[in-house]
């Protein structure tokens, strides 16, 4: 098949205003690496507030539990919860990275089975099955964990994997990406060149269709461009991180993979 010459490619690279969806994009997935940066000194703090909170909670319930015949079959998955929990504010004090993570697994995983079971309610059991199996691969592996709650801190491959997993709306991006494509489509009759499908001698179909190549083109390499800027910036400041770091998900809404 021959391409007809004249798909606009020059011009389209040579307009500046087709690059404003890409400097758009590029703004949108770096600008987490600069927000919050202050508040991420106190994280260990805060978490510890809030599981001190949570351990204070389930020591008044064990209470409950035990001073109540009917809720006694509670009382032992209460007490071990309460444990854990103990066990896991200790490797927040005092312990090392790996101690606090093999903490964290198993007071997770405890509060997934007591989930499961039905003695524990309120939590998305999709994403508690998701951050037990992070876990799990992480202490197999002996992998460091990456801190979740602040997104200026995280390694590029962690960074790049969460701006897909929620940290950028895929709908917002799905959005820049049509303008950047309107915005294109709309070149040539913004600067009075030949109609869009007006292209003689050549075929409309052919011409139609190396236009369209033309232009997924130029907006795919401003996503891409756009996510590897990301990348550099995060692994300046962070480090790339480690590739086997897990990705946990689920594409049925019940399994988690």
């Amino acid at each position: 098949m021959n391409w007809p010459k004249n798909t606009g490619a020059k011009k389209l690279f040579s307009e500046k205003a087709n690059y404003f969806g890409f400097i758009l994009l590029t703004f949108i997935f770096t600008i987490p690496l600069f927000l919050f940066t202050t508040a991420q000194a106190n994280r260990y703090e805060n978490e510890l507030q809030y599981l001190r909170a949570s351990l204070e909670y389930g020591e008044q319930a064990q209470k409950r539990t035990e001073s109540e015949p009917a809720a006694a079959h509670i009382s032992p998955y209460t007490i071990e919860r309460n444990e854990l929990l103990k066990a896991y504010i200790d490797a927040l004090i005092s312990g090392t990275d790996k101690e606090r993570m093999k903490a964290e697994y198993a007071y997770e995983k405890k509060l997934l089975q007591n989930m499961e079971s039905g003695i524990l309610s309120g939590l998305s059991i999709i994403e508690q099955r998701k951050a037990v199996l992070i876990l799990e691969n992480l202490v197999k592996n002996d992998i460091t964990k990456v801190d979740d709650s602040f997104q200026a801190s995280a390694p590029a491959l962690n960074y790049v994997a969460r701006i897909f997993n929620g940290t950028v709306s895929s709908s917002l991006i799905f959005s820049f990406c049509a303008l950047l494509f309107a915005n294109i489509y709309s070149f040539e009759k913004r600067k009075n060149h030949i109609n869009f499908f007006n292209l003689v001698p050549n075929k409309l179909g052919s011409s139609f269709l190396a236009k369209v190549s033309t232009a997924t083109a130029f907006v795919t390499l401003s996503l891409v461009i756009s996510l590897i800027i990301a990348f550099l910036f995060s692994a300046f400041q962070n480090g790339i991180g480690d590739f086997r770091y897990p990705i946990a998900y689920s594409q049925n809404g019940v399994d988690v993979s």
